[in-house]
């Protein structure tokens, strides 16, 4: 801490006591110069008043200062972790947290720590002064495993653990700045979004040299990840850390580790077959609980099937229990419905859902004193099971929430489940909230909606909403994707203008980075390659993650205008190895067909892979098709139709017919003819020109083969 740091210093007590003394001190001094030095006391009585006339400034200074001490008191209380609940309000020091305030669950088998493999990545990041998010599915050992570091590594740095989104910023708000200290974010999702943590606040705690570390559950970081061009609010703080996985399964030093540690057979096969943590941390108990819920209690397991849906729908706080039998009637049959209602079956139920698995573990736990969330792992299994909310769900979240809330419940709806008026509900009434910060990104997110769902008119009424809005930052964006939208609408000297006024009249790094990113796709178009050239390279030197492999395309594409087919490659190469999860799978598959031009079908194929492997819904069902027309001329037949497979069932809108008239083609020519005939008439409904036109042909053919056919 600087010298606003956190002091251990009691003040109140000692004050009125420290000015009576500094009174009689002036009184008794005055005196006793006087009688020394007669002559003096002519000055010396002005001197002594004025000296005693200061007392009331430096007791109203004394008073600013305890009031400061007070409510530093009173923040670091309520809002941090390991605060002694006494008058002393230094921060803890590492050491002094139990790994239960770390937020670590008890084991409930007693083993040796097994260290994993990460803890080395970690530490390096770290000790380069850079924000560490560990990564893992619960019961992995996420926040074990990054406990484990900072306490082997920095136990004597004093350690600041927020209990809630506005902690730090509480901090900063009565002037204390933090430095060399920990700031240890576990679950990291409860305090990000609207109103928590921000990117450049965390980049501002790196910055000053605190060790910044943070945890999340891998299913809600991917939930988070940015997806079809649009960005959560909370991917805006978690693309600033180094992010480190950790997986369930383990690596063979790892697995040699548990082999010395551990000398029961049984328990070690076990470790090694569900995982180290899944073993110690009780996931058979609790996937055993959940899986008898709908038998010993069908009401208590609805219960937690709702109070799931509550977070699965973007909320992160826990449910009030107010709402618990609102949201657990969807898991209800019809004839039992009314057993939430009957006071004696509810109790029972809530206390099924509630009643301990161990000391640390029920499946519904009381957070609060009338609000309840669901045990993480449990989570995870019930959001693997169920793909999609009850839809009775959605208007009891909806209704609940705050407008930061609604963001994410706009963002949940649309992105992870498509579903498009639930996304727009929500954004809708967050606009129409007036609350700053958050307002002017409903606007926003609900013309970004709109683009992308083919909607411009609205679209462009949105932008401007958004870019008349007092959020300068929000304003920027909504201006640049104005731009962008006119370029796909052909208007490029529009794009150009509006795009010219973003970097003229806003501050913005990453809207300004972004407008750089487009201006390079405009000069692309107009195939100047220089100029495009110049605009990419500047994204590139930015640095931000979801532009530079977009960045590194466009220059491709640039090379590619002037036949630089082996710079192009490697650019293409770069987007691939970022690991982005929409720009990787892209360059993969315009990587396979630019090497299809040169006859390069093995290295086309193993692209095409790469960009099924890296899944993403937009591009890589294309690729499979592409793959399955290779796989085909080379007469491999099975792997072919495997996966044509794969893209009918990605609900890609050109890939679906795409493929079902391949495969069709490749069961006509193992004689299933009503098989394929199928295929041809499903493809021949799906109001793409070129593939209706193929699948017609097709239908009209095996018709008139028939016997007796007419081919109609």
């Amino acid at each position: 801490m600087t010298r606003r740091g956190l002091l251990g210093i009691h003040w109140r007590s000692r004050l009125g006591s420290l000015l009576v003394l500094l009174i009689v001190a002036i009184l008794v001094g005055t005196t006793a110069f006087g009688a020394i030095h007669p002559h003096a006391w002519p000055w010396l009585v002005p001197v002594a008043a004025a000296l005693v006339a200061l007392v009331p400034l430096v007791a109203s200074q004394f008073a600013i200062g305890t009031q400061r001490r007070d409510l530093l008191a009173r923040i670091t209380r309520e809002n941090f972790r390991g605060i002694p609940s006494s008058d002393n309000n230094e921060l803890p020091l590492v050491t002094q947290l139990t790994l239960a305030e770390l937020g670590v669950h008890r084991a409930v088998l007693t083993m040796p720590y097994i260290r994993r493999d990460q803890e080395a990545i970690i530490r390096r990041y770290l000790d380069e002064g850079a924000p560490v998010l560990v990564v893992g599915s619960s019961m992995t050992g996420k926040t074990m495993t990054a406990a484990t570091v900072i306490k082997n590594c920095y136990g004597n740095k004093r350690i600041v653990a927020p209990d809630s989104k506005d902690a730090l910023a509480k901090l900063d708000s009565i002037d204390i700045i933090l430095r060399d200290t920990v700031i240890w974010l576990d679950d990291i999702n409860f305090l990000i979004g609207a109103g928590g943590i921000t990117g450049s606040a965390v980049r501002r705690l790196a910055a000053d040299g605190n060790i910044v570390i943070a945890t999340i559950r891998a299913r809600v970081y991917d939930q988070y990840l940015p997806s079809s061009e649009v960005q959560s609010p909370e991917w805006d703080t978690l693309k600033v850390f180094e992010r480190v996985f950790l997986s369930k399964e383990l690596s063979e030093t790892e697995k040699e580790l548990i082999a010395s540690a551990v000398n029961d057979e049984v328990v070690k096969d076990r470790i090694l077959s569900v995982g180290l943590g899944e073993y110690v941390g009780a996931a058979q108990l609790i996937d055993e609980n959940l899986r008898l819920g709908p038998s010993v209690s069908p009401v208590g397991y609805a219960i937690i099937r709702g109070a799931a849906d509550w977070r699965r729908s973007g909320i992160n706080r826990p449910v009030p229990s107010a709402l618990l039998p609102s949201l657990a009637v969807s898991y209800l049959n019809e004839n039992k419905r009314y057993e939430i209602n009957v006071s004696h079956i509810y109790a029972a139920a809530l206390e099924w859902a509630t009643h301990e698995i161990n000391e640390e573990v029920s499946l519904l736990q009381q957070t609060g004193s009338d609000s309840f969330a669901v045990f993480d792992y449990a989570l995870d299994l019930l959001s693997a099971e169920a793909e999609e909310l009850a839809n009775d769900i959605w208007p009891v979240v909806i209704d609940a929430a705050t407008p930061a809330e609604l963001l994410n419940i706009g963002y949940t709806a649309w992105v992870s489940y498509g579903v498009v008026q639930i996304g727009l509900e929500a954004w809708t009434r967050a606009a129409e909230s007036g609350v700053p910060g958050v307002a002017p990104k409903a606007m926003y997110n609900i013309a970004h909606m709109f683009r992308l769902e083919d909607r411009p008119e609205e679209a462009e009424a949105m932008y401007g909403r958004a870019v008349n809005s007092d959020d300068r930052i929000i304003a920027a964006l909504a201006e640049s994707d104005l731009g962008y939208l006119k370029f796909r609408q052909g208007e490029k000297n529009k794009a150009r203008d509006l795009y010219k006024n973003v970097l003229a009249n806003y501050d913005d790094e990453y809207a300004r980075e972004l407008t750089h990113l487009r201006l390079g796709k405009v000069a692309e178009a107009e195939e100047d390659a220089r100029e495009a050239y110049e605009w990419y390279d500047l994204v590139l030197r930015s640095g931000f993650y979801n532009l530079v492999p977009q960045a590194e395309i466009g220059l491709a594409h640039t090379d590619l205008l002037d036949d630089r087919v082996q710079q192009a490659r490697g650019h293409f190469l770069k987007a691939i190895n970022s690991g982005h999860k929409i720009y990787s799978p892209m360059a993969a598959y315009e990587l396979a067909i630019l090497l299809l031009r040169f006859g390069q079908d093995e290295d086309a194929r193993s692209y095409l892979r790469i960009s099924l492997d890296t899944w993403n819904d937009a591009i890589s069902p294309i690729a499979a098709v592409a793959l399955g027309q290779l796989l085909k001329h080379a007469n491999e037949t099975e792997a072919a139709t495997k996966v044509y497979r794969i893209a009918r069932e990605s609900g890609h809108a050109r890939a679906v017919p795409a493929a079902a008239v391949l495969l069709g083609e490749i069961l006509e020519r193992e004689g299933k003819i009503e098989e394929a005939l199928k295929l041809y008439e499903e493809a021949a409904t799906c109001g793409i020109e070129e593939i209706v036109r193929e699948a017609m042909a097709n239908v009209t053919r095996l018709r008139r083969e028939r016997p007796g056919g007419s081919g109609t």
